[in-house]
């Protein structure tokens, strides 16, 4: 059977939530409402108590007879290689745009140390500022520390994508070998 989560937004009630997933209009029939509300918690737990619900977090719904899902709802395919290929799919869209967002770093403090190892923006501020040479030092310390620690950050990043990835391909293994076919 597909799985059918919802993200919490700022509901903090189960029958807010009820009428978020499903299609409840406003007046429906009360044991309609605590049908869905008791498949709510049945699916998830945590939603009986107050912290249960955090912005973002996700929640599963679940199939109930007599119930429609509304557009809220998103239906995940059932097989594994679909689970685990759309998640192998979003991290590298993710590790791309924070790989880029690394990328960008790195121009910026090259562009910026260029700056200030340029002669002639050396004399003109030694000029109109004679203690900018100490800053200026510092400066370019600050800036070759910071590239060479976004240096170390992207490449951990990176190792930690990759195991992610060897992960998710280890459950699509994992669930070819045991999933009904």
């Amino acid at each position: 059977m597909p799985t059918a989560i919802a993200t919490l937004g700022r509901e903090k009630r189960i029958a807010t939530l009820a009428r978020k997933v499903f299609v409840l209009e406003r007046g429906a029939d009360p044991a309609l409402q605590r049908r869905a509300e008791a498949a709510l918690l049945k699916a998830n737990p945590r939603l009986a108590r107050p912290e249960g619900y955090r912005v973002g977090a996700k929640v599963i719904v679940p199939r109930t007879p007599g119930l429609r899902r509304t557009p809220d709802v998103v239906v995940a395919r059932a097989e594994g290689k679909g689970l685990t290929g759309e998640t192998a799919l979003r991290l590298q869209a993710a590790a791309s745009q924070i790989d880029d967002r690394f990328q960008q770093a790195t121009d910026r403090a090259e562009k910026d140390l260029s700056r200030i190892q340029d002669r002639e923006f050396l004399a003109s501020a030694k000029k109109a500022l004679p203690e900018s040479t100490d800053l200026l030092a510092k400066t370019e310390e600050r800036l070759k520390r910071e590239m060479e620690e976004s240096g170390d950050k992207a490449a951990r990043f990176q190792s930690g994508l990759e195991k992610a990835l060897e992960a998710v391909d280890v459950l699509e293994k994992l669930g070819n070998r045991q999933l009904p076919r």
